[in-house]
């Protein structure tokens, strides 16, 4: 394991220690030292506007191109950034940083251009002098510890084994849904989100619902991405996590059966969790979703047989059961299973929406068991009836049940107008 010191100025610091992202330019610094990086690396900053070392971190990553594009391109001084960059560890163990002073004392220091700086790569000497006086400044006598590949600290082992609740509105919740991107404030992307590992458990708590969803499974480690979530009422949901719809279950459980498993004060549950709670949770939404497999086929019934949604209608299956319900809940006007006339032959709608002032005719289809050949068949048979009809039909799958008051939304504006 090797240790590295990066260089920061007045301009660049908070930028590096807000994204967790160090960063250097291309040329013999980078090439002699810094492209030497590797994961689990120890990691210092030098202030050399200030004279302040700060650290250590660890190497979450090798030093390479362009892990985030647009950091440090707006810095005063610096045009072209510094493309060359490395993720850093959230797990700063020493909060009061190393002075100029203390590094000339014990000979850390040597002349630059750019003023007096500690070596670019440390030996192992030079690294246990530099611990030892960080240890000295902030009295604390313990090892830096590291395990795998994530940095811990004494008292922070449960950063391993974690898992993740994050949370949406139905504002970012749409997002979050479709493209299994979790977002968090800035704030929390060192002390929460930088620590998400790649495999990571991770549930979605609905604000407006006050339901859990899940479950999901981090792909990526936690990134701070300036792009990320522009709709959101904060404009700053730039902590992020991709993931993978690990378990598709569509029906979130309530607040009540969550503060069984997490006892939380306050009205948002925590962010992070411990893996045997993310277990229990998993079961209760298992539990939840009992008669519902990942696509809602087990809810199709014989003829005769059904759901009986809140209007009265009796539904087919669990997922038109959700749609009806929440047709019903906004006081929409609406038929269920419409008998419509195309030229010589009929067939029928799952649900029709009369036009109203706010949107022309609707014809809506619910497609529940697209895995069945036959019913795949029969799906594109009566797309063609609609299509010589000139019948748009609006279209809804089990993946939009699970967010449906998101997607609901966006789905009917292309309908809007006479």
């Amino acid at each position: 394991m090797n240790a590295f010191v990066f260089l920061c100025d007045k301009s660049t610091e908070p930028e590096c220690l807000e994204r967790l992202l160090f960063g250097t330019n291309p040329g013999p610094f980078y090439e002699r030292y810094l492209s030497n990086v590797r994961e689990g690396d120890y990691l210092f900053l030098w202030n050399y506007n200030t004279g302040v070392l700060r650290g250590p971190f660890a190497a979450l990553t090798k030093c390479e191109a362009n892990i985030e594009p647009n950091a440090f391109v707006n810095s005063p001084g610096h045009p072209r950034g510094f493309p060359f960059q490395v993720r850093v560890g959230a797990v700063e163990e020493y909060l009061k940083p190393v002075g100029a002073d203390d590094l000339g004392q014990a000979r850390l220091l040597h002349q630059t251009n750019l003023g007096p700086m500690p070596p670019a790569m440390l030996n192992p000497s030079q690294l246990h002098t530099l611990l030892d006086m960080f240890q000295a400044k902030n009295g604390d006598t313990r090892p830096l510890v590291f395990e795998g590949n994530l940095p811990l600290v004494p008292g922070r082992e449960d950063v391993l084994g974690t898992a993740f609740i994050f949370k949406c509105d139905r504002t970012t919740g749409g997002r979050c849904f479709s493209e299994n991107v979790m977002g968090a404030s800035v704030q929390m992307f060192r002390s929460v989100v930088s620590n998400v590992q790649s495999g990571a458990t991770v549930f979605l708590w609905q604000l407006n619902e006050r339901k859990l969803y899940g479950k999901w499974k981090a792909s990526t480690r936690g990134q701070y991405d300036p792009t990320a979530f522009p709709e959101a009422v904060e404009r700053s949901f730039h902590a992020v996590v991709h993931c993978t719809r690990e378990m598709n279950l569509s029906v979130g459980i309530d607040e009540n059966a969550l503060r069984g498993i997490v006892a939380y004060d306050g009205s948002i549950p925590p962010y992070r969790i411990d893996q045997q709670q993310a277990d229990r949770i998993t079961d209760a939404l298992l539990l939840a979703n009992h008669a519902m497999d990942t696509d809602l086929a087990s809810y199709e019934r014989k003829q005769g047989e059904g759901f009986l949604a809140e209007d009265g209608h009796c539904v087919r299956s669990q997922g038109e059961l959700i749609i009806d319900n929440m047709l019903f809940s906004q006081r929409r006007v609406h038929a269920y299973e419409k008998r419509v006339q195309v030229g010589g032959r009929y067939l029928r709608c799952d649900f029709y929406l009369p036009p109203s002032g706010q949107h022309r005719e609707v014809y809506i289809e619910y497609w529940g068991m697209l895995q069945e050949p036959e019913y795949a068949k029969r799906r594109q048979q009566k797309l063609e009836i609609y299509a010589a009809a000139k019948i748009d039909p609006l279209e809804l799958f089990p993946r939009d049940i699970a967010a449906l008051s998101e997607v609901w939304p966006a789905k009917l504006e292309r309908y809007r107008g006479a």
